[in-house]
């Protein structure tokens, strides 16, 4: 399960609150109206920033409170591994892969973190275990601390 994008966009988003607080400082009690200008352009950057990591999260890995809870409650099964593309990203040393899936019958491409140590076994044919939302199937936590 990753989430690092998620924590990323978190930091913005409480820099951007802390420095908006900041510029309305500067403006009403100070009158500083040039510090209260470069407050304002470094809220709106790290605001942006922030935005643009959470919806990377969101639409790479998912939620991390929905990541969280399926982790935590999902239903336990296997996911046999039928396709593995790798994409250009990494979080530190970890590969960010597009791994096609089937559970229950049915085929899913998930974009996944895969811990280093791993990536030599990511194949066709291997069986993940993960968890899946009960709720939303196509939702799915590999549990990497069980992969043989």
């Amino acid at each position: 399960m990753s989430t690092t994008f998620g924590r990323i966009g978190r930091a913005f988003l409480i820099a951007a609150a802390v420095s908006g607080t900041a510029a309305f400082v500067a403006l009403l009690l100070l009158g500083a109206g040039v510090t209260a200008m470069v407050l304002g352009i470094i809220t709106l950057v790290t605001g942006i920033q922030g935005v643009v990591w959470t919806l990377i999260q969101a639409r790479m890995f998912g939620r991390p409170s929905v990541l969280a809870e399926v982790a935590a409650h999902g239903r336990p099964t296997g996911a046999v591994i039928t396709r593995v593309r790798t994409t250009s990203s990494s979080i530190g040393a970890h590969p960010v892969m597009k791994l096609t899936v089937t559970t229950d019958g049915t085929a899913r491409e998930h974009c996944v973190l895969v811990p280093i140590h791993y990536v030599v076994s990511i194949r066709p044919g291997l069986t993940l275990p993960v968890r899946i939302d009960r709720e939303h199937p196509r939702v799915l936590v590999v549990e990497w601390d069980l992969v043989p």
